[in-house]
């Protein structure tokens, strides 16, 4: 019977040894392209930051006066709502940096703030009215999406309702954190829109200078990866552990038995 019970046990060994799942086949991101781990990232430190448009940006662009029709002719014409997508709603920058506008022709609007945009537009139009104070340009960003994966309770990506939203906003917008997020060590993976070049940061939301606008302010494209306690790791091999000790049980109390017959 011995050989039996060490036959129960090796079994016992291999179907918990099998549960038990590596931190590290969990984690997203472990290393950036430096080779550093999450540990010996850079602290993130914001900068003052203001939206600048930059290619495959798609638009929102009001041209209206005081006689509307004769401010018809200028609109987009691919801003007719479509599906409801920002592209078949929006004006399209392209690869160069330039919208189009019917008459007026291509007009370079990359690296320029949403203000500056509509007064590069607004300059233009002045070839045909002579008034400028008859125009009325307003230019918005349909294109500010932002992405966050881990432990939050809707992980994805989202879009911005303008070109201001915060790291706590975009955690409303997911849900919130579960219970086994990791909110001292957060993961910030920005791409600069012109240059391309990523940046991963390390974020600690326990410090209470995360709730400060200028500091959590985000920018297009950032993505956001709230990594799991290692609780979650001893969490997942619970109900095996549980079915182990119940094997192990109920083998025990079978083996007992048969000896004492």
């Amino acid at each position: 019977m011995n050989v039996t019970l060490r036959i129960v046990y090796f079994f016992i060994i291999v179907l918990t040894s099998y549960g038990c799942i590596p931190l590290r086949n969990i984690v997203y991101f472990q290393r950036d392209k430096t080779n550093n781990t999450p540990d010996s990232l850079p602290e993130f430190k914001n900068q003052d930051y203001e939206f600048t448009i930059a290619p495959y940006d798609i638009l929102s662009l009001a041209i209206d006066g005081i006689d509307p029709q004769s401010f018809a002719a200028f609109k987009p014409s691919g801003q007719t709502g479509g599906s409801g997508r920002p592209y078949d709603q929006g004006t399209f920058v392209n690869k160069y940096g330039l919208i189009e506008l019917p008459y007026v022709g291509k007009i370079k609007v990359s690296g320029l703030t949403l203000i500056q945009a509509a007064d590069t537009i607004r300059s233009r139009l002045l070839l045909y009215v002579v008034d400028s104070s008859l125009i009325y340009i307003q230019v918005k960003t349909l294109s500010f999406p932002v992405t966050v994966l881990g432990e939050v309770s809707s992980p994805g990506t989202y879009q911005a309702d303008n070109e201001y939203i915060t790291f706590t906003e975009l955690l409303a917008k997911a849900g919130g954190l579960t219970g086994y997020s990791n909110r001292k060590n957060i993961r910030l993976i920005r791409s600069d829109r012109e240059t391309k070049e990523t940046t991963t940061y390390r974020l600690d939301i326990t410090k209470d200078e995360m709730i400060e606008p200028i500091i959590s302010r985000l920018q297009p494209n950032d993505v956001i990866y709230v990594e799991p306690l290692r609780r979650k790791q001893l969490d997942t091999i619970r109900p095996i552990t549980a079915i182990v000790s119940t094997v192990l049980s109920v083998s025990v109390l079978i083996i007992t038995l048969i000896n004492r017959i």
